[in-house]
């Protein structure tokens, strides 16, 4: 029983090194010319939200 749970938790700790990663993606907008805007790209972690942070902690 512990070896799936050491398993779980290697992998929840795996997420979070790798959660720096999130990628920024370009929108242009030429309306409004001098703003940069940037959208997160959540859809790169396997909950594909920021509430995995927060899963985490409540699983650690």
């Amino acid at each position: 029983m512990r070896s799936w749970v050491n398993q779980a938790i290697d992998w929840i700790e795996a997420d979070y090194t790798r959660s720096a990663d999130t990628h920024l993606i370009r929108l242009a907008l030429p309306a409004v010319p001098g703003i940069d805007l940037y959208l997160k790209d959540e859809s790169t972690h396997p909950t594909g939200s920021l509430k995995h942070r927060l899963a985490r902690s409540l699983f650690l």
